[in-house]
């Protein structure tokens, strides 16, 4: 028994069934494939494609960043 699963276009299915029907051993074919077309295919992957990461470039400053003092609040008086 073969089992057929996944989310195909209608060339792939028919390519995937024929081949699992002639091969040997194969006695019954279960086809569940969802059939889509190309377009709607590539929408699906798309959406689940990771996004591009966003790389920072370095800063290209020549002045050096002023020291800032932090106060504790210990200084008040």
């Amino acid at each position: 028994m073969a089992f057929l699963l996944g989310i195909v276009n209608s060339r792939e299915a028919q390519e995937t069934i024929q081949s699992a029907r002639t091969t040997d051993g194969v006695r019954y074919v279960v086809n569940v494939m969802q059939i889509l077309s190309d377009e709607e295919i590539e929408r699906i992957d798309a959406a689940l494609r990771p996004p591009v990461p966003v790389v920072a470039t370095p800063c290209s400053c020549t002045e050096p960043v002023p020291e800032r003092r932090v106060s504790s609040g210990r200084d008040a008086r």
